[in-house]
Parts: C-alpha cells; sequence; structure tokens
C-alpha cells in the first residue's frame, strides 16, 4: 500500500500513466487476496463485508457523489461520448476512495512517512529543473517576460499546487517534531521545504502562489484557533506578509512574472485584448456565467458542456482560443446546475468537516489547498488533479480512521 501511494504521488509530477497504474494497483490490494508462496490470486475473502460496510461509511463515500453526478448528468447529454469520457476519468472518486476502505489503515508514521517522502522528492525534482533553468537562462527570461512558465515536468500549474502542498507539509513534519531515527532529519527536512519554499518564487506560478500562501495563512489561523498558539501564529504571519516583497527584489522570474502580471491588468482596464493567460482565463469565466445563466437548475448536462462553451466563444469571442472555465464551481454549475453545485460542495466538503478531520493539519492543508484551487482552476477536469486529490484524500482518511490517528488515540 505504501509503495503505490509512493508512485502515485511521484507519477503526478511525471506521468499520468503510471499514475493511473498506481491507482488500479491500490484497487488491485483491495479486491483480491494475493499470496505469493505458493502464488494464489483470489477474489478477497471479506470483499462483499467491504461493500456493505463502505456504504455504512459516509466520509469514504461522499466524494463519490462526485461520480454520481458525472453519470446523471450524461443521461441528459447529446453528447455520449464527451459524456463517457467524463466518466470514465471520474472513477478514481469511487474505486480509489473504496480501495482505501479495504486496505489497512495507515499508521501515524506511515502517514506522516509519505509526506516526508514527498518533501524529498520535491527538493529532487526541483533541483533538476533548477539545474535545466540556469542552463538556459537568458532564454528562460526571455519567455518569462512573454508570460510563458519555467519548464517543469508535465503541467506547471499542477506542479505548483504539489509544490505548495509540499511546502506546507514539510512545516508541519517540522512543527510536529516527525523523524524515523535521528532528530538530525528534523534540520534535513527544514532545509528541503525551506529550498522549496524559495524554488516556488523562482517558478512564480501564481496559482501555486496564491494556494500556497492562503493555505499557509489558513493553516497559522486554525493553530492559533485550536492550539492557542498566538505568538508562534503572529510571528508566522509576519513572515508570510514580508516574504512575497522580499522575493520580488532578489527573485528575477518572480519580478517578471509580476510585471508581466501589471501588464495585463492594465491591458485589460484599457479595454485591449490580447492572448495573454490572464485575459484567456477571464474570457473562459465570462462564457461559462453565461452558460450557466441559460441552464441555472440542471446545467447543460456534462456531455453537452464542451459543446455549448465552445458555441458560446463562437458568439461572444470568435477570435479566441476556446478553453474550459477556469473556476471548478462555475465549470460544475454550467454542467450540473445550482443543483449540482450544492451537491458538488456537500460532496466535496463533507470527509473534512466530518468528525472534525480538519483538525489534522495535513488534511486541513489538502482542503485549503483544493478550495483556493477551485477558484482560479478547474483542477477536477483532468487525470492529474482527480489522482491528486483522491490519492491524498484517501491516505487522509485511511490514517484518520484507523486508531494510530491523533483524534482516535486516548
Amino acid at each position: 500500500m505504501l509503495f503505490f501511494c509512493a508512485v502515485g504521488m511521484t507519477m503526478i509530477i511525471y506521468s499520468p500513466y503510471i499514475l493511473s497504474n498506481a491507482q488500479i494497483g491500490l484497487l488491485a490490494c483491495a479486491v483480491f487476496d494475493i499470496q505469493l508462496k505458493p502464488f494464489k490470486v483470489r477474489l478477497h475473502p471479506r470483499l462483499v463485508q467491504n461493500w456493505f460496510a463502505f456504504w455504512k461509511t459516509p466520509v469514504f463515500w461522499a466524494p463519490s457523489v462526485l461520480f454520481i453526478m458525472v453519470l446523471v448528468g450524461a443521461l441528459y447529454s447529446s453528447d455520449i461520448f464527451y459524456g463517457f469520457e467524463r466518466f470514465v476519468l471520474k472513477l478514481p472518486f469511487f474505486g480509489l476512495l473504496f480501495a482505501f476502505f479495504c486496505l489497512p489503515r495507515l499508521t501515524r508514521r506511515g502517514y506522516m512517512g509519505l509526506f516526508y517522502y514527498l518533501v524529498i522528492l520535491l527538493f529532487l525534482t526541483n533541483l533538476g529543473i533548477g539545474a535545466n533553468y540556469l542552463l538556459h537562462f537568458e532564454e528562460i527570461n526571455q519567455a518569462l517576460e512573454m508570460g510563458q512558465p519555467i519548464p517543469t515536468p508535465r503541467n506547471h500549474i499542477r506542479y505548483s499546487l504539489l509544490l505548495g502542498l509540499g511546502i506546507l507539509s514539510g512545516f508541519v513534519l517540522v512543527h510536529k517534531n516527525f523523524y524515523f531515527r535521528s532528530q538530525a532529519e528534523r534540520w534535513m527536512i527544514a532545509g528541503f521545504t525551506i529550498f522549496n519554499f524559495v524554488f516556488i518564487h523562482i517558478l512564480s506560478v501564481r496559482s501555486g502562489l496564491a494556494v500556497m500562501y492562503c493555505s499557509l495563512i489558513g493553516w497559522v489561523l486554525i493553530l492559533m484557533w485550536t492550539q492557542k498558539k498566538f505568538l508562534f501564529g503572529l510571528l508566522t504571519l509576519a513572515a508570510v506578509a514580508s516574504a512575497p516583497v522580499m522575493a520580488y527584489y532578489t527573485i528575477p522570474s518572480f519580478q517578471s512574472k509580476i510585471s508581466y502580471a501589471n501588464w495585463e491588468w492594465h491591458e485589460f482596464m484599457h479595454g485591449r485584448t490580447s492572448t495573454s493567460s490572464d485575459q484567456g482565463r477571464l474570457r473562459s469565466l465570462d462564457v461559462g456565467y453565461q452558460v450557466f445563466r441559460e441552464h441555472p437548475i440542471i446545467g447543460v448536462g456534462v456531455g453537452d458542456l464542451k459543446q455549448e462553451i465552445y458555441k458560446k466563444y463562437d458568439q461572444l469571442y470568435p477570435d479566441s482560443k476556446k478553453i474550459m472555465p477556469h473556476n471548478q464551481f462555475l465549470s460544475v454549475a454550467a454542467g450540473s446546475g445550482i443543483i449540482g453545485l450544492l451537491l458538488f460542495l456537500v460532496a466535496f466538503c463533507y470527509p473534512f468537516l466530518a468528525r472534525r478531520h480538519y483538525r489534522n493539519p495535513f488534511f486541513a492543508i489538502l482542503f485549503l489547498t483544493f478550495f483556493l484551487s477551485f477558484i482560479v482552476e478547474n483542477t477536477l477536469e483532468n487525470s492529474i488533479g482527480i489522482g491528486f486529490f483522491c490519492l491524498f484524500l484517501g491516505m487522509g482518511l485511511s490514517y484518520l480512521t484507523g486508531q494510530d490517528s491523533e483524534q482516535n488515540r486516548i
């Protein structure tokens, strides 16, 4: 189980195909009883009991409502093929969480050890990205001035979100005094985390930075509220406030991104259109909102969402690049209406709020990371985003519903 979780975390960065295989591996461990000596494969003897027990445990099955919503939405869509594609894409909301429910619960050591691994993985990946940046320094800086990102494995936005989660996880590991063998490991994790924190400013992906800072502030406020650590919280908030200012004056790529964002905003305010990413996002939000306004109750249907969005582009912005709305809430509202949006909010929030799971810092950070990312991205509309969400959600639920969880131990 730990192996497949670690592989899944790695392939969020490098390969959606192997990420899917890791998810299938977790599900296979839950469905089949595999013996090595002698080699034997059979259906798990508790599979039927686990199936019925799963549906009696809402914290695990609540997110599968997102999978069911797609199935229902496809029923009143005319584009069957796109609806089926969305249906297959959302399968992890059911299959992966069912797997985590059936498998043995993660221990505290295993759960926090996975985040320990994530911090090291991101540090090593950042070394590679940084080396490539230095080798092509002038070329990449010129691209940054034109609004292009620093090259990263796969998608730079998804990577920045994972990097933000890893940075916050590193802070929590140090705060929790977690290590495997020696206290000196805390200094290693602290050093890697600080390096990753500096590097996310070098990458300067605005979505990742915004989500990281807002999530960090949220975590600090939770600590101040639940543990009364007011001095620690105030000092951390002061550091958070000063970090972007320091980054602006010391990191060229960060300064270039800020300057480019200011130029985009100036062009937009003066009514001048461009092919910039920010204006493209704003147009996508307007198009999504117009589709939602025309079908406010049940939406256009998941299968027809793409073609309706493209039709609206032809009416409003015929010369613009057609992209889906860069907002998860708006994407759901346009496809499934206000009814679907309410169901989406319940399905998303319930696992984090039930049994006061939000008191666990890793879980609280995961919730904040994804909730904030939904505002600037349609995070759950691609395989990497869904795998990212379901993997970390399943890990958290596995630990928090086990006897070794901090909130379950006496």
